[in-house]
């Protein structure tokens, strides 16, 4: 409290907090990190997320913060708070360092915190899981249900990427990755800077929170480079050689391109990406091709431009992403998924790991002259972003114990 302030000024004035950095860590129940100035961010942007404030006393016992789910002004006393606590506590519990009342209950919108500088650079993460910390909403409505919820999704680890490939392949696979986007499953998209569509997908993801990839892409279009000067990837009348003259000389134990001339064409790729965001990539990875030059490119560049390139594993293993282990979900039924991708959401949940994030990786769209002419994947494009725009299918992930994560989570 403004020690400044008397009387009814003193009431009234919001708290500000004086933050002891080992006090805090024994509050916790955690050891104290290599950062400290983590925590202090982590305090700043709840402070940011808080609209009103209530019982405000100096017993931190019964200080409470009360927000609106919307930002605004909380309608009544049943309005949500917001609390920090750590994974290490008992499951079901929290201890809390400014919430209101009572120890608060984890439910199924528990989500991973990851401490941010205030100037927007990530901070390292604090040792382990053990020592992350989660911002979660608590609700005075329904204790029954509230209880049972927190045993479903208590302490909750486990997270979720969802991405959408190849944005910019043609408009009707930008409508469909749009509609996705817009249904709030899809958080993370690869754009692929050589297709003419690009400047339409971007325009139709304007206004959406989404972390935008570079989807390199050697294997439809035409080249950003001149076709003269990397004759090893087109063909005669200068497109893309496409993606069966890959899989063909795969199966030959050959590789047609050369290193030099795809790592021109990937530099390429990389300043359009800046000129059409306006930013580097949240990831850096490459449309699906077997050869073993291209991802040695896509390594190369990435090394020289600093990017957080997402490498191809190889099915069952897991790709280190910064500091995260990374496991692509692969269909263990492909005609059941191709039937209804939703088994592959439930089947990739069920297993999903612990000890690092579980990717998916969709193609949404819808038909169109382009995508025919061009493109093997058609109908299950279509189902895909069906089933990825069906309001049932994000209440039934919101119930379950993960968190749906975007490449900008991943410390």
């Amino acid at each position: 409290d403004d020690p400044n302030k008397t009387g009814a000024a003193k009431q009234t004035a919001e708290p500000t907090i004086a933050l002891n950095i080992a006090r805090l860590c024994e509050t916790l129940g955690i050891t104290e990190p290599d950062h400290p100035e983590a925590l202090i961010d982590i305090v700043y942007d709840c402070l940011a997320a808080i609209r009103a404030t209530t019982s405000c006393r100096r017993r931190r016992s019964s200080t409470r913060c009360r927000i609106s789910a919307a930002g605004n002004k909380p309608k009544s006393p049943t309005s949500r708070y917001i609390a920090i606590a750590s994974v290490g506590a008992q499951p079901g519990t929290a201890r809390q360092f400014f919430a209101g009342g009572k120890s608060g209950r984890l439910h199924k919108e528990t989500r991973c915190f990851f401490p941010r500088c205030r100037n927007g650079k990530q901070c390292a993460p604090l040792r382990n899981h053990s020592g992350a910390f989660f911002v979660y909403n608590t609700s005075r409505k329904s204790g029954a249900a509230q209880c049972d919820r927190t045993r479903k999704g208590a302490l909750c680890v486990k997270r979720l990427l969802i991405r959408a490939d190849d944005l910019g392949y043609s408009q009707g696979v930008n409508c469909g990755i749009a509609a996705t986007v817009a249904a709030g499953l899809v958080r993370s998209v690869g754009v692929m800077t050589n297709m003419p569509a690009a400047v339409h997908g971007l325009g139709l993801l304007a206004g959406h929170s989404v972390c935008l990839g570079q989807h390199t892409n050697i294997c439809v279009g035409r080249p950003l480079t001149d076709p003269a000067r990397i004759p090893s990837l087109c063909t005669p009348e200068g497109e893309f050689k496409p993606g069966r003259a890959y899989r063909d000389a795969a199966k030959a134990g050959e590789d047609f391109v050369v290193l030099e001339e795809v790592v021109e064409e990937i530099e390429a790729q990389y300043r359009q990406f800046k000129a059409l965001t306006g930013k580097k990539p949240g990831y850096f990875e490459g449309h699906a091709v077997a050869s073993p030059n291209f991802f040695k490119g896509l390594e190369m560049v990435a090394a020289r431009h600093n990017l957080p390139y997402f490498a191809m594993g190889r099915p069952g293993q897991a790709v280190t992403f910064r500091s995260t282990k990374v496991y692509a979900y692969m269909p263990k039924n492909l005609a059941a998924y191709e039937a209804d991708p939703f088994t592959g959401v439930q089947d990739a949940v069920a297993n999903a790991h612990e000890d690092g994030c579980d990717l998916m990786v969709f193609h949404p769209g819808y038909l169109d002259a382009y995508l025919l002419d061009h493109s093997t994947m058609t109908t299950a494009r279509v189902r895909e972003a069906a089933m990825l725009c069906r309001p049932e299918v994000r209440v039934w992930l919101e119930g379950q114990p993960v968190q749906l994560v975007t490449y900008d989570d991943l410390a």
